[in-house]
């Protein structure tokens, strides 16, 4: 027969028991965790100097473009000098007198009419 104290600590010896397998599931949990934050990690660190190269580029870019900006600039302001002025007045003179040439055939169209 068996006792009360045998049962009690037969019962014992099982919770015990359940206890270890709860234990053991949850250390594989975390055991899987572990891998998973070890994965991230690493494409975090992956993702960081792919995003340190292109702001390099970024950069690199930048620079240059503000270079060709500056020069084209120079170039605009040179090209912009007195000199400009007489082309601009010619080229004032042609398109006035393409205007009359334009209003003359007008005009005389208007007359055969």
């Amino acid at each position: 027969a068996i006792t009360a104290g045998e049962e009690g600590l037969a019962r014992l010896r099982k919770k015990n028991e359940e206890l270890d397998q709860d234990l053991g599931t949850i250390g594989k949990g975390v055991s899987e965790l572990n891998q998973i934050a070890l994965q991230m990690n690493s494409e975090v660190k992956l993702q960081n100097s792919m995003i340190d190269e292109m702001q390099h580029k970024v950069d690199k870019t930048r620079a240059h473009l503000q270079n060709t900006n500056k020069r084209m600039k120079e170039l605009l302001d040179k090209v912009a000098s007195p000199s400009k002025f007489c082309v601009d007045i010619v080229l004032f003179i042609v398109l006035l007198g393409f205007i009359t040439f334009i209003i003359n055939m007008l005009v005389n169209k208007n007359f055969h009419l």
